[in-house]
């Protein structure tokens, strides 16, 4: 049971990490529109409030979660209030966590692709993902995590690259949109911004978070790696608009450096089968060294730049970019 629900407590950091940042970036349905209608105000109604409910998690519930040594929240209701609480619980997590919205996406998706009707497209999608659930449990749930977040960002990089190239950088949106869309109200009242952060309180609450918890491998992996999802979230909403806020990124540096850190990354991974113990070289995750890697050889490769802000914002972007093009690649071999 271990094993399926929470995949023998065995979550390493970055699988960790990887996992909870792809899957708490749901619910997205009609938030392309919020930001058409209210702009800015986008990331301080589903950003800023959400990132702060996740660090008061890290910093006071990760921990306590861990140490219970529990496989979902209905079993801590059991222990404290007895089965029909838990019950109720389990039914409320039910109805908050189907994946209704999704399968109408996918549902989409591959009628999209493939021209089938539909209805029969929504069950397509239905019977891959439940049978690849059933397979292999949390495994399983963790795998498609991390291709999710390789393609998250490198999707949004290349959206960003396209429209950069296509209509340019902040210049253009401030020419194009109405003044109130850049303040962080949207042209909203105050009361429409403040309510959310009483709302995204429900991440305490929030089953992923416990879930993945539960899984770590211990109690020093819950906390940091909620933080670093904080920090992923937060470049996933801000900082590849920064990046191409002044020129376009150096695609030779970029793939350099992409090659090069993936492919250490790789080796550094393999290392694990090498030691004899299954630990990588120097107890170094392969994660940081390819951030460490790409942070070392792209500053050698990017062209001179009297433009010191765009040359800083050119080296941030290219060298996240190398980081999730390389080293996901890497991890997504053995998530544990």
């Amino acid at each position: 049971m271990n094993e399926y629900l929470i995949a023998g407590r065995k979550l390493s950091l970055p699988a960790f990490v990887l996992s909870i940042v792809s899957a708490w970036y749901g619910g997205i349905l009609g938030v392309s529109e919020y930001s058409y209608t209210y702009g800015l105000s986008n990331w301080f109604v589903f950003g800023v409030p959400y990132y702060l409910y996740a660090l008061i998690f890290a910093l006071f519930l990760a921990k306590r979660a861990r140490r219970s040594e529990l496989l979902s929240l209905p079993d801590r209701f059991q222990m404290a209030y007895g089965t029909n609480a838990a019950r109720l619980c389990g039914g409320i997590i039910f109805l908050t966590a189907m994946p209704a919205a999704y399968l109408l996406m996918l549902g989409k998706l591959i009628e999209w692709m493939f021209g089938l009707p539909y209805h029969v497209s929504l069950l397509i999608g239905a019977a891959i993902s439940t049978l690849y659930l059933f397979r292999g449990g949390l495994f399983s749930v963790i795998r498609t995590d991390m291709i999710q977040f390789a393609l998250m960002y490198i999707g949004f990089a290349v959206m960003v690259v396209t429209l950069y190239l296509k209509y340019g950088g902040i210049e253009f949106v401030r020419a194009s949109v109405a003044p109130e869309l850049l303040t962080p109200t949207g042209g909203q009242a105050i009361s429409a911004v403040l309510v959310w952060y009483v709302i995204a309180s429900t991440t305490l609450v929030e089953p992923l978070f416990y879930e993945r918890s539960f899984a770590a491998k211990s109690d020093k992996t819950v906390i940091p790696g909620v933080v670093i999802a904080v920090l992923f979230w937060a470049v996933f909403d801000l900082a590849l608009l920064a990046w191409f806020s002044k020129k376009p990124p150096n695609e030779n540096a970029t793939i350099v450096s992409m090659l090069l850190a993936g492919g250490i990354a790789l080796v550094w991974r393999l290392s694990g089968f090498w030691t004899g113990n299954g630990s990588y070289w120097l107890g170094v995750e392969p994660i940081f060294v390819g951030l460490a890697v790409s942070a070392l050889v792209l500053p050698q490769r990017l062209e001179a730049d009297n433009d010191e802000c765009g040359m800083m914002n050119n080296e941030l972007g290219q060298n996240l970019e190398a980081l999730l093009c390389g080293d996901v690649g890497a991890i997504c071999a053995d998530p544990v």
